[in-house]
């Protein structure tokens, strides 16, 4: 069947880069709104952010990702240290 479009298949949000970039910004502001959260919920964040920092797409498959796809990644990453940043001058500031 020639001209029948194909079916378009979306990524669990789970697996979007663009969604996972929004996670930081949602916590903190949930932080903003409840600061008591902040100390029963930080050592659980902290070493999370962490991982994800340090998350390093392998060669084989950097080479058949798009590169928005890759672009999201990063940025996905700059927005976590951000937030790293903020939980780091809360923490240390009180």
């Amino acid at each position: 069947m020639a001209g029948k479009p194909q079916p378009v298949r979306i990524a669990p949000s789970t697996q979007s880069f663009k969604v996972i970039m929004k996670c930081p910004l949602l916590i903190m502001l949930l932080f903003q709104l409840y600061p008591q959260m902040v100390q029963k919920n930080i050592y659980v964040l902290l070493p999370l952010m962490v991982q994800a920092i340090q998350f390093e797409i392998p060669v084989q498959i950097f080479a058949k990702i798009p590169k928005t796809t890759f672009n999201e990644f990063i940025a996905a990453q700059v927005k976590t240290v951000s937030f790293l940043a903020y939980l780091l001058k809360r923490l240390l500031i009180g």
